[in-house]
């Protein structure tokens, strides 16, 4: 956006109620990214942003080609270089420091790529063809993930003038032209976005895409179209300026109560939002009103001048300074985030970001030898971090680990409970974790319950995982080729998951298991070999599910169930030229939506960790051969891998924030 009193030629004037905009809107942000649960839509600010560059944006060129005929298309890119880039390319140097002294493996093993394509304002395709959700921000975070909607500005920056010259050169009418291609555009974005949606395409595809996005850009277009240098009469002026007051308490509503499940959004809502955004804007440049009055302030203001610093420096401040990082919480750790944050962010402005935009730094000559430079230390920097720095250690780490893996299983089996022990929750020093599933969740249990032992000395119970047994016992089933009947072992489930809690008493329970419950299964009575997404199969697989989480639930633990990664199953070892059934990818994504709905069903006792995302972020996808070999099983080091990389902290983060639920 364009910065307040910048030189050019088509010079729009100050508004200063637009700076504090910026601010409010940011303030909005930092709250969502601190997790408060008042601030579940803290996003939207976001659209906000978008919208306020459209408006100026447009108001720039409207003044600038009604003052000299032309817009020069040179002098704008070039503006627009020299106030994003210096401030961008710091943040990506600064990754360097966040990867070799902060970053998790899983976040040191990403980062050149994440890097890579942030620098070059690529990121929001970048991390929607990674499958790197946005709804999984604060549990799998790059720490670049916020230069998504920069790459959408960027795009915009780059495309959006050569449709303002075209539609801008049709002579006495150029606005009414310009502003009905720009209401063309604004209605294909929504309709891609709307018919995207009611194709099955994923939230993220709306989220991060620059086409589904676009409106919210262009309405801000639109609006500078049709008030930009233009008188209005003081009763319409009047009804502006108290409209724009009812959008702003209707703005901070929906910040406060929506999320990004909210399915609206992606049928046409953030364009719905866009409108509330608009209303908003243009109460802010009326000489007077609530809005002006209050979006003035000084502070606000101020935010709102560094703000574009600060949104670039928030984000790898806010996972440095972590609650566990801290031992702080909510409104203290907001406070020395958002600290740490405006002191870089007010640096940046006054001996980086302003003398480079007003031309007292980086003149002549000096800037084509500047760019490349830092260019370069970007991409050297991020090759240096995820190369050699911390590599030979972790792999020495994890040899190591291995070794001591069998050990510790035996230490594991060796161990009697203790009934002295305090039931679950209880216990000051330590957790105690079971796992229960199939064959599956043996692996797991290992790599991972060793992991959490090293780390935060929590104890690895026995749990129940039986070989050949699934969630669902009744009836038949089909598996690679063969059919089936419930084998006799597997029907005492209720009596050994219930000794286990009884005798193991974990505050945590994780359950993983799946192969079993894709299959072709006949149900008793039943005459039809039914798959998941049959809703005779899947109401029995909710009943089948829901009992096995009673079932852990008894002595007060809370459960972490994983969805499960697509499987591959083979015969004699190898895979037929003809797949199986069960390996059908969308059974299983079937099965992880009704793994999903659990947590309705026993809200605050059952956490689901999206396991199944994650290992389609691998370098091999969820069928990465370092980890499942056989297309089914983790193997050990690769079940330590994940915990290493990920599901460690993953599953200490999610039962941290079950503890601080209950306490409150």
């Amino acid at each position: 956006m364009e910065e307040p009193g910048e030189p050019s030629k088509g010079r729009i004037p100050f508004e200063p109620a637009l700076e504090g905009l910026r601010g409010f809107a940011l303030i909005g942000m930092l709250c969502f990214h601190s997790q408060f649960s008042w601030a579940s839509g803290g996003f939207l600010p976001i659209a906000t942003f978008f919208t306020l560059s459209g408006y100026l944006i447009t108001s720039l060129f409207l003044v600038e080609h009604e003052r000299n005929g032309r817009i020069r298309l040179g002098a704008f890119w070039a503006r627009r270089f020299r106030r994003l880039m210096p401030a961008s390319l710091l943040t990506l140097v600064g990754m360097t420091l966040f990867g070799v002294s902060i970053a998790t493996p899983g976040q040191l093993e990403r980062l050149q790529d994440d890097v890579l394509w942030a620098l070059f304002y690529c990121a929001n395709w970048h991390f929607l063809f990674s499958d790197a959700s946005y709804s999984l921000l604060f549990s799998a975070p790059s720490p670049v993930q916020h230069f998504w909607s920069l790459a959408i500005e960027e795009q915009f920056y780059l495309a959006f003038p050569l449709v303002a010259v075209a539609g801008l050169r049709s002579g006495t009418h150029s606005r009414i032209v310009f502003g009905g291609v720009l209401a063309t555009l604004t209605l294909g974005s929504v309709g891609i976005s709307v018919w995207l949606t009611v194709n099955g395409a994923s939230a993220d595809r709306i989220y991060y895409g620059s086409d589904t996005r676009a409106a919210e850009l262009l309405m801000g277009a639109l609006l500078a179209v049709w008030f930009c240098g233009r008188r209005i009469r003081p009763a319409v002026q009047r009804v502006v300026e108290i409209s724009g007051g009812v959008a702003m308490l209707v703005m901070v509503g929906l910040w406060a109560t929506v999320d990004l499940q909210s399915q609206w959004l992606y049928l046409g809502g953030f364009a719905a939002y866009t409108l509330i955004s608009v209303a908003v804007i243009a109460a802010a440049v009326q000489p007077a009103g609530p809005v002006r009055a209050f979006l003035s302030g000084r502070a606000i203001r101020w935010i709102g001048r560094v703000s574009y610093g600060a949104y670039l420096f928030h984000w790898p401040v806010y996972l440095w300074l972590s609650p566990e990082r801290t031992n702080l919480e909510d409104g203290t750790l907001f406070g020395l985030r958002a600290l740490v944050t405006f002191t870089l962010a007010g640096i940046s402005y006054s001996f980086l970001e302003s003398p480079i935009r007003t031309r007292r730094a980086l003149t002549g000559w000096r800037p084509f030898v500047a760019t490349p430079v830092a260019f370069a230390a970007v991409l050297l920097g991020a090759s240096l971090a995820v190369g050699e720095l911390n590599r030979g250690e972790q792999d020495a780490e994890m040899r190591a680990d291995l070794e001591a893996l069998e050990a510790y299983m035996e230490q594991v089996r060796a161990r009697k409970p203790d009934p002295s022990e305090p039931p679950p929750g209880r216990d000051p020093d330590s957790a105690r974790i079971a796992f229960y599933g199939d064959s599956t969740a043996i692996p797991m249990a290992v790599g991972l319950g060793y992991w959490l032992h090293k780390h935060e000395n929590m104890r690895l119970r026995e749990g129940s995982a039986e070989l050949g047994c699934g969630i669902a016992r009744e009836g038949r089933y089909r598996f690679a080729g063969a059919e089936y009947g419930r084998a006799p072992h597997c029907k005492d489930r209720d009596k050994s998951w219930l000794e286990s809690v009884a005798n193991d008493r974990p505050d945590i329970a994780v359950v993983f298991a799946a192969p079993w419950d894709v299959c072709d299964r006949k149900l008793p009575g039943d005459t039809v070999w039914r798959r998941p997404g049959d809703p005779l199969l899947d109401a029995y697989l909710r009943k089948e599910m829901l009992s096995a989480v009673d079932l852990l639930l008894a002595d007060g633990s809370l459960v972490i169930w994983l969805t499960h990664p697509s499987i591959e199953v083979r015969k004699d070892g190898k895979a037929p030229k003809t797949p199986f059934p069960e390996s059908d990818p969308a059974r299983m994504a079937r099965l992880n939506e009704l793994i999903f709905e659990l947590e309705d069903q026993r809200p605050g006792r059952l956490r689901v960790i999206d396991l199944a995302r994650h290992m389609r972020t691998l370098p091999g996808g969820d069928l990465d051969p370092n980890y499942r070999p056989d297309g089914t099983h983790l193997i050990f080091e690769g079940a330590l891998r994940l915990a290493r990389d990920w599901l460690g902290e993953e599953v200490l983060r999610t039962y941290r924030e079950a503890q601080r639920s209950k306490s409150r």
